[in-house]
Order: C-alpha cells, then structure tokens, then sequence
C-alpha cells in the first residue's frame, strides 16, 4: 500500500547534505549509549538534529525517527503517527500496532506500557528510536506522562534519543536521577574551535585565516547556526566584533537572515515565502502552489548549501522542510510581502493542496486560520470516521471547537460527527447531538442522515447502559419511517445500522415482527467481506441473542465464528474482550465449567495488558455465576469482592452484580441477605429496562421469596418471569419458570400438576440441551431430577443431567431403580463392574491384584476398611514396608482401572468405596430387607411384600461364589445367604398365609437353588405340596433332602421333618 505523503516528513530521518561529522559528540553518544535515554538539548541552531542524524547514518544504525509537533498533544494522534512510523521501521511486522481508541482512556498508562512494548519487540537489537523537536509539546501535558512510561519499557539493546530545546521535564528527572538518561547539552553541544574551524574548511573557506577564525568563534560562542549564517554574507570579513551571546538565538537569526534574504532574487523569496505555509512539502506541491517550475530545483540547491532546509527522502518521494526558526522568518516575511487578502488566498490554496495530498491536519489548519468553515466541514465529513476510528478524538473536537455554533447548529453532519466524537466515552452527550442531527436531517429529507443519527441514537443509549427504555420511542421512529425499506438504499452503512437496530430490539423488543428478519441478515453478515471488527460486534450481538433465547447449537456456530477472528491480527482488545464474554457465557450455559474459567481469565488477562476495562465486570460476572454454579462459593465470593469495586454507579452492571449476590446468599442459606441483594438488582433491572435481567431478577426474587415463606409474592414474581420469557422467546427462560412451577407445586403436594410441569420443563431442556442457568441450586435440581426419574420422565436426559451436574448426593436414592450410577459392582453369583451404564472387559490380562482389593473392601464393608486389615487379607506373607508398598500400588492401579475421580476414598490409613457414586449389589440388597422390615414394623404389608420380592430378584447367587478359597469372603457369603434364606421364608409363610401355594413354592424352589441345605425350605415345600394334595411330590422333596443331608453332612433329616412326612403317611 502507498504510503500517504503525511507520513513522510514526520516520521523520516532528515539527510543533511554533507554534514560535518562532530567525531567528538560521536564519541560521547557512543558511551553514553549504555543508558537506554540520551537527551539532547540545546538552543535552536545548535546543530542537534543534525548531530543525531548524521550519527546514525555514520554508525549505520537501524532506527526510527519520529518528528514531534504541536499536534501530538492529542495522544491519539501521537500513537497513531507512531505506529506508521513502526512500520516504516519494520515493514516485515504484520501485526499493527494498536490505535488509542476510547475504550482505552480510562487506563492510558497500561495501554502505553503495552504499545511500547510491542514496539520495542518490533525492532531490531541494537536500534536507536528518535524523538526530534521534543518541545513542541509544551509542559504540562499528558504526552510527557506517556513517554514516561513508554521509557520504562525500554529492553536492552535499544537506545531512545530524544532532541529538544529545553532540559527533560520534571516527569522525566527521575529517570535522570536513577541513571537511566544521559544529557548532552549545550555545553557538549557548542562547537569547539577545532570543529569551527573543521565547518569552515568543510564549507570551501580554505583561505579564511585563523584569527578570523577565532574571531568568529568568539562572536558566535560555537553556536553553529551562527556560523552559518555569518558564511552566507557576502564578505565574512565585515561581521561585526561584538558578542552574539547577549541576544536571543531567534534575535540573532532574524537579524542575519534578513540580511540573507535581502541578497537573494525575488523569485527564490517568491518561492520560500508561499511554501513556508506548508510544513513540510514535496516538489510537487511547490509546482502546484508557487506556479514555478523551477522550485524544486532552487530548493533542492538552497538544501546543499545548508540554507536551513531539511531534505527527507523516501522509497515515494521528497520533502522539504524547513528549519523551525527560518519558517518562522519566511512567514514574517510573507504577511510583509503580500496584502492579507492575497495571504488568505495562499492560504487557502496550500490547503486544498495539502487537503488533495492527505494532509488532513496541515489543510485543517489553514482552513481554521482562513476561517474557511465549509471547506473544514467537507475535510471533517470525509475525514471524520477514520478518525474517530483511530481514536483521534481530541483533534477533531479541536476543530469543532473553532466553529461559531450557529454553524455547527445549521449543520446535521457536523452535529452528527460531534456526535460520534462523544459516543464512546460521553454517550449521553452524544445522543443530544445525534438527536438534533436527525431532526435537521428529518427537515432536510435527508434519508441516509436519518438512518445514521437514529442508528447512533441507539448505540448512544446503548453505550450508557443506564436506560435502555429509551429505545421505545425510537423504535416507534424507525417503524414510522419504515427505517428497514430505506437501508436497502444504502448498502454501505446497512450492516452497521441493522446492528445497532437489532441490539435495541434484543434488548427490549425481541417480540418486534421485524426482529427475525433482522436476525436472518445479521446471521447471513457474518460471512461477508466487511471490517473484521463490526463482524465481530455482529457475531457478539447474535450470540448474546442466541443465549438469552437458550438456542445454544446456535450459539456454538457463532461462537466458533468468533474463535476463527480472534486469531485475525487486526481485531482490537476491545473486541477480543468482548468474545472472550461470549465465550464465558456460552460455557456457562452448557456447564463447561474449565473452560468457562479460562475464557474469563484469558480475558481479564487482555483487560490487563491493554487496558480496556469496558467488559471486566460482566468477565468477573460470568467467573462468579460459573463458581456458585460449580458449588465453590468460597472462590466466587473473590470474583464477587473483585466485581463490587468496579460496577460504580453503573445500573446494569449493578442489577448483575446484586443477582450474582442474591444467588450467593441464596446458596449460602442467607435468606436475609439473599433478599436484600435480590431486591436491589430487581430495583436496578427496572430502571434499565432490559428484558433478559428482568427475568432474571424476578426469579431470583421468587426462588428468595418462596424460601422465606412468601409463596404468595414468589408467583408474582415468577409470572413475571413467564411473560419476559414469552416475550423474548426464550426456551431456556421458559424452562428455568416450569421448573420453578415443579418445584413449588410438589412442595404443597400438588404432584398432579408438578408432574405436568416437570415433564415439559425436562423435554424443553432434553430438546435444546439445558443443563445450566442463572440461580441453579443443586439441592433443588436434584430433586426434581429424582422426581423424574423415578416417575420416566425424560430418563436419558434426566441421567445425563445428573452425570454433567454431577448431581450426586451424600446418601443416594438406592430405591431408584434407573438412577445414572456412575459405577456398578455385582457380587451376587457373578461379579462384574459396570461404569457409566458399560460393562468393563479385560481385552488382555486381567489384573487380578487390583481385582481382589475391590472384592475384599466390598468383602469387608466396603466402608472405613483399615489399611492394615486389608493387607492382612491380600499379602498375609508381607509386612511393615513391604506390604505398605504393594498397597499404594495396588490402590493406584486400582484407581486407574476405574478411571472415575473419588470413587476410592483413602482418609487416616481407612479405606472407603465412595458411596455416593457406586453402587454395590449387596448394599442395595441390604438396604432393601430393612426398608422391608421398616414397613412390617408400620404394619404396611403389601410395601413389606413388594421389597422382599424386589430383594430376592437381586439375589443371583452366592457372593463372590468364586473366590470360596478366600477366608475373606467367608462370613459377609453366610451372612448374605441367610438373609435371602429368611427372606425367601417370609415370602413363602406369607403365600400360605394367603393359599397362594404355587407362589410359595417358588420362592422355597429359589432358594434351594442358592443353598440346598436349608431344611427349612424343604420342609415348607412339604407342606404346601401337602395342602395342593400332591403328596407324592411332597415325599420326593423328603427323599431329596434326605439323599442330600446323607451325602454331604453324614446325617438324617429332623424330627419336624419326619413329623411332616408321617403327615403324609396318614393321608
């Protein structure tokens, strides 16, 4: 890309013609190049600017020059000259360097340190950075504080010259005091007689005799623009003899160049006059402004004569520059020379010339001193956006500003952009200007002035995040003028205005019938070439619309949208700050609890660095919600502390940060507390107007208000949450009020009604994957979940609910037959190990060691098992070390073969399978016969019915029937046995209570199975075969037991055996 000739001048190292070169001061520049700052000072003429010049060429350094001017005290305007002559510096560096744009005010100093840095990081080791005519900003001024701070990012390796008139300011004396800056001053700076007399020779006097020499030096006192001016006369010989010191350097200047300028032909005085009202100009623009053509040429011989113009040449093209204090004589001279009617025209002319050339501020300048308001209106309306998007505020207000106000108030577009001055960092003031552009626009029927003011209008309101119920009085303006038909007229700004337009809906009106077709061209912008930056606010605005209407698989695409710009170069902090919070909420919503925590900390740690703290609270926000979300309230009661000193007086933020903390003292049981912060962000929510914290802040208040007792209040408010999220059509809103209903609804037993509440809230959140929300309380969800699943409701979703949430508690529903246990183990006849649902096999070996530990801390209660006694049981033949070691490996291994995090507690040497997230056979089998024998000590006998039954369906077999040889395994087997033999006894009595002999004899059949020793059965299926009338079958059952008792014990059946068989007998 050509590089615009203002940039020339500025940011070029001027290339003396021949230079003297001052070996001496080279000498001292090469010491003092050690510290990272050399200060050069002294008065104008001395020969500063050319010293450093010529240093540089000579010691072929690799450097930037920077020209400081007036215009630099608006600091937007001295980054952004910086960061162009950055890249003139390294044009290999792709990366831009940023612009000062208002986001970044409040924390200039962190935005310095950072620019600087990059900078630094830039350039090549050793470079040398130089700021030449440092005075021209004077003191106080913020610049001298940002080069202060830009000096302390100085690495090693680079040197930063700074040439001035006057000594360092006061900001900078400390960097002097501490070493860091060397100063070489006029005492360095005046030339030595040897080095006088070296200029003279090096001039062509070859004849001059030396005590003209000294003479001259003595007059001068070594000032070199003495000296030269003294070698222009004519006859060196006639310089006077008296001291030159007693008058001021400009004194002495005027005095010698009028006699020089006298001596000169009218063309060349013609020539230097006019062109000393451009700064700095190329030939070219001397052709243009003089109308001679041989301009160039005279200026180009008044340079080789070192006739106080600068030659600064680039790869594009030449500028001429003159001296500060001969332009400052040239333009004397002018207002001598012509009439100030022929001065206002010149004037004029150099700034149309300048203007056609892209000197925007050099044009800008004479139209202000010529007064030439409708020429600084065209330059402001064609220059303002660019501006204004560089950060280039304060210059524009400037010029704004010099306007008599009747004009600014007759003009929409000066109104308009003055508007656009204030949009970022003074909105309100910006909406007033916005708000008269329109009406003049509206008078003038200007259609593409309308849409823009009422666009801004919008992002003024927006930007103050105070009253967003100001949108409805436009919005009804935009559906009077049929805004959406008139955009299509102006492509160019479409997208621009259709976001700002959708942010206001979004925010208020999500009900608007033009709110889709919106969304659709919004959606369908993502994927246009246009400014990376507006389609990252695009993208923001879709999914914080996609968020708010809980369409997260929406949300994702924009999201990964967002991701691709972020890794584009150009896009600002601001807008990298501003995805990151998008990214924070997507994560959120899903549970993504990590990730959630590391978009939020690689966005304040952009905040950080660059200073843009415009989106921190609402970071800190998203962090402290993820946290009470996650259960570690003592982390998010940090992010809370952090988000308190930051939201000021900021209602918006406000109402966030007091639902944030309502939420947390909600959590935390702190029903006082809860309240009061519920209250004020409800309070604060109404006097924004935004729809999404409205329901928010009122289902806070019913969640509180519900807690507290105040049933009644707690359905207003969640009303309220039902109508906001019908009006935003969201589905995540309308989910979050039906579990609310659920809720309540149980709690007063009506399930009639919770159950049908409960249903659709799962199937919304099975449908559009819902698993997180503002004021989630675990307590809650895990009821409703439990409700859920044991009714059917949604049981996948329902599973997968608890397994994202984690939603297990200290004592698990056992009596849930579908409850999402994370790990399984059976023991009952078989063993097996089920995880997530998945039966584990062993593809290769199977270990075996990490196997038993499992089997003999189930074996052993599964709960508090000492380390001791289980390596007794596992390595009887090891002891102390020894068998402390096999154990930390077993338990690793262990561990690992499960893969689920606590599952396998180890606390004070006691180990413990983690009950609430694995489920055992025979603790379910267990619990299942004292739940049985609870509702027979209630009289509750058909429950105390049902569990025996249920309990005897998980009785497979014998625990761990194949690990027989374990010693371990011995007693918790019989112990089991028996309570499923007592268990089977009980289902039988109770069937023959009832004459339901075939029922019974089942049940005695099950367990003969089980264990065919247990004479008790075999006697109760004696007796029921008897009361069927099948005696023969009856007695086959005594021969059964009689053949078996022979066989393994050596013994004969009982007497109440032989008793029922004699029974028989009778018959």
């Amino acid at each position: 890309m050509k590089q615009k000739p203002v940039s020339i001048s500025k940011i070029s190292r001027p290339q003396p013609y021949k230079a003297f070169l001052r070996t001496r001061l080279f000498r001292l520049l090469d010491r003092y190049r050690k510290r990272p700052i050399i200060w050069v000072c002294g008065p104008a003429g001395s020969g500063k600017t050319t010293l450093v010049s010529s240093y540089v060429e000579h010691r072929n350094l690799p450097n930037l020059w920077y020209q400081v001017d007036s215009g630099d005290g608006d600091i937007a305007t001295f980054f952004h000259y910086l960061g162009l002559a950055a890249r003139k510096a390294a044009p290999r560096k792709r990366k831009p360097l940023p612009h000062l744009t208002p986001e970044y005010l409040l924390t200039i100093q962190v935005f310095t340190r950072g620019f600087f840095r990059d900078l630094y990081n830039s350039l090549n080791v050793p470079s040398v950075m130089v700021f030449d005519n440092f005075h021209e900003v004077t003191s106080p001024s913020q610049f001298h504080e940002v080069i202060q701070n830009g000096l302390s990012e100085i690495p090693t390796g680079i040197n930063v010259i700074i040439i001035s008139r006057s000594e360092p300011p006061q900001v900078l004396e400390r960097m002097r005091a501490n070493q860091l800056m060397s100063v070489i001053s006029w005492d360095d700076l005046h030339l030595r007689l040897d080095e006088f007399k070296g200029i003279i020779r090096h001039k062509g006097f070859k004849k001059m005799s030396n005590d003209m020499i000294r003479k001259l030096h003595t007059n001068t006192e070594g000032w070199a623009a003495g000296l030269l001016l003294m070698l222009e006369k004519s006859k060196p010989e006639d310089i006077p003899t008296q001291s030159l010191n007693k008058l001021e350097p400009e004194v002495v200047f005027d005095y010698f160049a009028s006699e020089i300028f006298q001596n000169i032909g009218r063309e060349t005085q013609d020539i230097l006059t006019k062109t000393a009202l451009i700064p700095s100009i190329t030939p070219a623009m001397v052709k243009r402004l003089t109308g001679k053509h041989q301009g160039d040429r005279i200026l180009s011989n008044l340079c080789k004569n070192n006739f106080f113009i600068e030659k600064k040449q680039s790869e594009q093209q030449i500028v001429y520059q003159y001296h500060a204090m001969f332009r400052e004589f040239l333009l004397l001279r002018a207002k001598e020379l012509f009439t100030s009617k022929q001065l206002v025209k010149l004037k004029r002319k150099a700034a149309i010339i300048l203007e056609e050339s892209n000197r925007t501020e050099d044009a800008a300048g004479l139209f202000i001193e010529t007064r030439d308001w409708d020429s600084l209106t065209r330059l402001i309306n064609k220059n303002a956006e660019q501006f204004s998007l560089n950060g280039r505020i304060q210059t524009l207000l400037a010029w704004f500003e010099t306007f008599p106000q009747e004009i600014i108030n007759n003009n929409p577009w000066l109104s308009y952009w003055f508007g656009m001055c204030y949009l970022n960092f003074k909105p309100s003031d910006s909406v007033c200007y916005f708000e008269k552009a329109f009406d003049s626009f509206k008078e003038n029927k200007d259609s593409k002035g309308m849409v823009l003011a009422i666009s801004c209008v919008l992002r003024g309101i927006a930007n103050e995040f105070r009253n967003f119920k100001r949108f409805d009085p436009w919005i009804d303006v935009i559906d009077e003028l049929k805004l959406n038909l008139r955009l299509k007229k102006y492509p160019e700004i479409q997208d621009y205005v259709t976001a700002n337009i959708f942010l206001a809906l979004t925010i208020r009106q999500p009900d608007h019938p033009e709110f889709n077709l919106l969304e659709k061209h919004l959606h369908e912008v993502m994927d246009k070439d246009i400014d990376l930056n507006l389609r990252s606010e695009i993208s923001y605005l879709l999914i914080l619309r996609y968020l708010e209407a809980g369409n997260f698989a929406n949300a994702l695409i924009v999201l990964n949208f967002i991701r691709e710009i972020a890794k584009h170069s150009k896009i600002s902090p601001a807008i990298l700050v501003l995805g990151k919070h998008a990214e924070a909420g997507y994560c959120f919503n899903t549970a993504l609890h990590d990730q959630c925590s590391k978009a939020v900390k690689y966005g304040l740690n952009i905040v950080k660095h660059s200073g843009v703290h415009v989106w921190e609270c609402h970071l800190l926000g998203m962090c402290a919600a993820n946290l009470i979300s996650k259960g570690d309230l003592a982390e998010a009661e940090k992010y809370l502390d952090q988000m308190s000193s930051v939201i000021k007086t900021d209602s918006y933020k406000g109402s966030f940060y007091h639902m944030l903390k309502g939420w947390y003292s909600l959590s935390r049981k702190d029903l006082p507390l809860a309240r009061k912060h519920m209250e004020k962000s409800l309070l604060l929510a109404l006097d924004v107007g935004a729809l999404y914290p409205l329901s928010v802040s009122n289902f806070g208040m019913a969640q509180v208000l519900y807690e507290c007792g105040e049933s009644k209040k707690a359905y207003v408010h969640l009303n309220n949450v039902e109508y906001f999220g019908r009006r935003m059509k969201s589905s995540c809103t309308n989910f979050t009020y039906l579990l609310a209903k659920a809720q309540f609804a149980f709690d007063q037993d009506d399930d009639k009604n919770a159950f049908k509440y409960l249903q659709n809230a799962m199937s919304l959140g099975r449908e559009n994957g819902y698993v997180n929300f503002f004021l989630w309380r675990p307590e809650v969800m895990l009821q409703l979940c439990m409700k859920a699943l044991a009714e059917g409701i949604e049981v996948d979703y329902v599973k997968e609910l608890i397994h994202k949430r984690n939603l297990f508690p200290e004592n698990p529903p056992m009596d849930i037959n579908n409850w999402p246990w994370p790990l399984k183990i059976y023991t009952l006849g078989r063993f097996e190990i089920v995880k997530d649902e998945k039966l584990i096999r062993f593809s290769r070996k199977v270990p075996q060691k990490p196997l038993a530990m499992l089997r003999a801390l189930i074996a052993l209660g599964g709960k508090n098992v000492s380390e001791t006694r289980l390596s007794d049981e596992l390595w009887p033949e090891l002891e102390g070390d020894a068998a402390h070691h096999s154990f930390k490996t077993t338990l690793s291994r262990l561990r690992k073969l499960i893969g689920i995090e606590n599952i396998i507690l180890l606390q004070e040497g006691q180990m413990t399978l983690n009950p609430r997230y694995s489920w055992v056979d025979t603790w379910s089998f267990e619990k299942i016969l004292d739940q049985a024998d609870s509702a027979a000590k209630k009289g509750n006998k058909k429950k105390h019915i049902q569990l025996l039954e249920k309990a005897v369906e998980m009785y497979h077999g014998d625990f761990l029937a194949s690990d027989t040889k374990e010693p371990w395994t011995i007693s918790p087997r019989e112990r089991l046995r028996n309570k499923f033999i007592r268990c089977l006894s009980k289902l039988g009595s109770y069937y023959e209570e009832t004459r339901q002999f075939e029922k019974a004899i089942d049940y005695y059949n099950k367990g003969l199975e089980v264990y065919n020793l247990a004479e008790e059965l075999y006697q109760r299926l004696m007796v029921c075969y008897q009361n069927l009338g099948r005696n023969a079958e009856a007695a086959g059952v005594y021969k059964r037991l009689r053949k078996i008792l022979s066989t393994t014990a050596g013994i004969s059946p009982s007497l109440e055996t032989e008793r029922i068989l004699k029974s028989l007998t009778f018959e």
